[in-house]
């Protein structure tokens, strides 16, 4: 077998914070900064780790993680996760890693209470998640483009949006 699979709790999610790093840029040529991971992940509002990963010796090869939400119906307070980081080194793709995490996540959380499920899928995602994994479409946000020219257009820096990884929390649970 290629590769075991566990849950992470906290702990053991943030002594993995850096190979969690690693995969999420070998995973997407981008980096990931550990503070929204814990935030995220860890130090939630929850205080829940809904995280399954798939290792392959010491190498951290996939990860499906899910961050804990209470959905209001009724009055009452559902457990439910928002599914977020879904991500599957290039080099053990289409091994079926990306279901088989989603499947054991989806089955510890059912064993803790939680109700529901709900995400945002990208076109890369969102084929396995309906056809593999059960998910239903409530609603598809539709996603566009038109090239008006052929020329490249010139943008000046001061028009340019900048983003950083900061997160500031601004509630107070």
């Amino acid at each position: 077998l290629w590769g075991t699979m566990m849950r992470l709790d906290p702990r053991a999610y943030s002594n993995s914070l850096e190979a969690i790093q690693a995969l999420f840029k070998r995973s997407f040529a981008k980096d990931i900064s550990s503070e929204f991971l814990l935030w995220r992940f860890v130090k939630n509002p929850y205080r829940e780790t809904l995280v399954c990963v798939a290792k392959d010796g010491d190498r951290l090869i996939a990860n499906y993680s899910a961050c804990p939400v209470r959905i209001e119906c009724d009055a009452s307070l559902i457990p439910a996760a928002l599914s977020m980081t879904t991500m599957t080194d290039p080099e053990y793709a289409g091994r079926g890693l990306f279901t088989r995490l989603a499947s054991e996540l989806y089955s510890n959380m059912y064993e803790q209470g939680f109700k529901i499920i709900y995400g945002f899928p990208n076109v890369n995602s969102h084929f396995t998640f309906v056809t593999k994994l059960g998910w239903a479409d409530i609603y598809e946000i539709p996603t566009m483009s038109l090239v008006l020219g052929r020329e490249k257009i010139s943008v000046s820096e001061e028009l340019l949006l900048r983003f950083d990884d900061r997160f500031e929390l601004i509630y107070d649970i």
